[in-house]
């Protein structure tokens, strides 16, 4: 095929070679219009390279030269009401990276000095001016000498002097500074809506007199939908009948529920913890408020990191040495020459570079292992814990364990005693929850809903009734201690038999045990490695699980670890006290759970860890999120943090070094202003660059450690 040969009206050919394809598109190249493209061809073609240009309507596609045939194929056949349908779909740009960034500012900056003429670059020049010494004014008002009153003072002073180039490389330094500062926050926004971002498929919805399951993205505002106990709420909404408690953690950091009643104001993205609610939906989708408040955190700095806020003070501290300098070269020398050496070399620009560059290549790294960071002083904070405290179930164990063995009581058939307790369920997020819907399914058990209204109790289980008869399902307390039901000979010789083995749950009716289910959670094949591994770094590791004191014993025993401290049977709140008495004994917490009985623990703790596999609640008050579902993917994030501060503390060093020795060349007279500038300005540039290396391979990590 030649060049300039036409796919179809959409699509022509510009240049074609081996495993490279340059094309002209005729539609608009919007950011859904490429989304679209991008993700037909990553999910049918896997192929992942693609420059955009969209400018010209071009795209060059690079790929694996057996893929050349269905990759014609696919633009020759490119669907225009599909494109026609994304182009109508609005899709959020993704935060540039650094490279793309400082390639696009070089670019613009070499076409702007070779098209714009001088006079109106000059211009331009003076107004920028202008706006620097504006805030500068502020600054100097309010008693400050700050960095913005050193850029003021050497951007003014080189174009009174006629130098226009230097003020103009002055001020494109600190605008692309800035740039990269607001690309790293919103690259911490970015993984922080993702993680924040609904994860309901299918709704409860109101349809006449009766509540049927729906897709979410059915529904509009005015609908009545029906949220149980332990469910994140989809929707903003009014509630019309109910009460219930409400987790607003996702909103207002606050860990302990909020009760609320009919008419009061409900928020998508928060948890019913308790009771039952019907809501009509106010709003959806970005409407929402928790979508405003991933919009109020893009405008504060709490995602920053100490470091990158200490190197802004840094630059801020030197300001006053580089003015003390410019008036004691003038006053001993009367050379203006010598003087101004100090404002050409102002330190800000590659400190405030280095520090947002260095976090969001952090940020990137552990994002390519399939680890989201929510803001940078998390990653910088990861070696500083000393403590790590493991949730059991779903963490040290996989999140899907198995219903291993189903024990009948008191007359009743196995299938009957699986139908009630996948009915019961089935409501309800939880590992195991899930492990029993699934055995329901692999034996053709149907399960309709055969009982009344559901209650969820945090750590104990589920009660209910059928048939106006008191059913409840969950752990030996719960059942035997709190409903009194009484364990027969039969049942107390299966609980001997299995509970050693076996996290067992219970199933009552009528006040009788009908059954126990023999729950396998098998541990996750990296769990002793990590365990082991942060044993050797000198962390201390605490065992945290709602099981019997032997379950406990009998994990810790199986997995081969000795753990510094072991809690057994805790409740929601205890798991809460444990991370507060650590962290009153001057320990740096990490809490690692997985279900809304960890989301109290995973708010407090110093970082907050989740798995894949995750509640909503917990994923929400989380500040990582391990999507690649490995434990041993905290040796990453503990590298990364070493690594970051090791490179923050020799290019802060660098600067400070090289730029004063800059400074002393012009003292002397070894090189001239013209020759400083440039250095200094190169040096920034080295350093960027420097800042946007990888952090090295796993292998490299991996020496980091020892």
């Amino acid at each position: 095929m030649q060049r300039g040969q036409a796919l179809n009206s959409m699509v022509n050919i510009l240049h074609r070679t081996p495993g490279r394809l340059r094309l002209r598109l005729d539609i608009p190249l919007t950011a859904s219009v490429r989304a679209h493209i991008e993700r037909e061809l990553r999910e049918q073609l896997h192929i992942n390279r693609l420059q955009w240009y969209s400018t010209t309507r071009t795209l060059v596609v690079y790929f694996k030269p057996h893929q050349t045939e269905a990759l014609l194929l696919y633009f020759k056949q490119l669907d225009k009401d599909a494109i026609r349908e994304a182009y109508q779909t609005e899709v959020e740009e993704p935060p540039q990276t650094a490279y793309e960034t400082i390639r696009r500012a070089v670019v613009n900056r070499l076409f702007y000095k070779t098209l714009v003429p001088q006079p109106l670059r000059y211009l331009n020049m003076l107004y920028a001016g202008a706006k620097y010494l504006t805030k500068a004014y502020q600054d100097l008002r309010q008693g400050a000498l700050t960095v913005e009153v050193l850029d003021a003072t050497a951007i003014t002073v080189s174009l009174l002097r006629g130098e226009f180039e230097t003020a103009s490389s002055i001020h494109f330094l600190l605008t692309l500074s800035d740039q990269l500062e607001a690309n790293t926050l919103r690259a911490s926004y970015h993984h922080l809506k993702d993680s924040l971002a609904l994860s309901i498929d299918r709704v409860w919805k109101q349809e006449a007199d009766e509540f049927v399951e729906v897709a979410a993205d059915t529904v509009k505002a005015g609908d009545i939908i029906q949220v149980y106990k332990g469910h994140l709420l989809p929707f903003d909404g009014l509630i019309q009948k109910g009460n219930g408690a409400i987790n607003e953690a996702s909103l207002t950091g606050e860990a302990f529920p909020v009760h609320k009643h009919v008419g009061d104001e409900v928020y998508a993205n928060t948890v019913l913890e308790e009771g039952e609610l019907h809501i009509q939906v106010t709003r959806v989708q970005s409407e929402t408020a928790i979508a405003k408040l991933v919009d109020l955190i893009t405008q504060s700095e709490s995602l920053k990191s100490s470091d990158e806020k200490l190197l802004e003070v840094t630059a801020n501290r030197l300001v006053k040495f580089n003015f003390l300098g410019l008036g004691l070269t003038y006053a001993l020398t009367r050379n203006i020459e010598k003087a101004l050496s100090f404002l050409l070399v102002d330190f800000s620009c590659a400190l405030r570079l280095i520090g947002p560059l260095n976090y969001l290549t952090a940020m990137k790294d552990a994002a390519d292992e399939g680890v989201v960071i929510k803001g940078s002083k998390f990653i910088e904070n990861f070696d500083a814990i000393d403590t790590f405290v493991f949730d059991k179930t779903g963490t040290l164990t996989t999140s899907l364990p198995e219903v291993a063995k189903v024990v009948p009581l008191n007359g009743y058939e196995q299938d009957e005693v699986i139908r009630i307790g996948a009915c019961l369920e089935e409501h309800f997020y939880h590992p195991i929850a899930d492990a029993m819907v699934r055995l329901a399914e692999e034996r053709n058990i149907e399960h309709e809903e055969m009982h009344n209204d559901i209650n969820y109790i945090v750590a104990h289980g589920i009660e209910s009734s059928i048939d106006g008869k008191r059913v409840v399902i969950g752990s030996k307390h719960f059942i035997v201690d709190d409903e009194q039901v009484a364990l027969s000979p039969a049942a107390q010789k299966v609980i001997d038999a299995y509970e050693t083995d076996y996290n067992l749950l219970y199933l009552a009716y009528d006040n009788q045990l009908i059954g126990i289910f023999c729950i396998d959670a098998l541990v996750r094949p990296d769990a002793q490695e990590t365990l082991a591994g942060l044993q050797a770094l000198g962390k201390r590791i605490i065992l945290l699980t709602g099981d019997q004191a032997n379950r406990a014993e009998a994990f810790a025993k199986q997995i081969g670890i000795q753990f510094d401290e072991v809690y057994a049977e805790v409740l929601p709140e205890e798991k809460y006290a444990v991370i507060q008495q650590e962290q009153e004994a001057g320990h740096r917490v990490a809490m690692i759970g997985d279900g809304i009985n960890d989301s109290a623990a995973l708010s407090l703790a110093d970082i907050g860890l989740v798995l894949k596999e995750t509640s909503d609640l917990a994923r929400q008050v989380s500040d990582i999120i391990i999507y690649s579902d490995r434990l041993t993917d905290m040796f990453t994030l503990i590298a990364l943090s070493r690594q970051l501060t090791e490179r923050l503390r020799k290019s802060q060093a660098f600067i400070l070094g090289f730029n004063g020795g800059l400074i002393g060349a012009g003292l002397v007279n070894l090189l001239s202003s013209n020759t400083i500038a440039f250095l200094h300005n190169f040096s920034t540039f080295a350093m960027a660059f420097i800042s946007l290396r990888p952090f090295g391979s796993k292998e490299e990590r991996a020496l980091v450690l020892t």
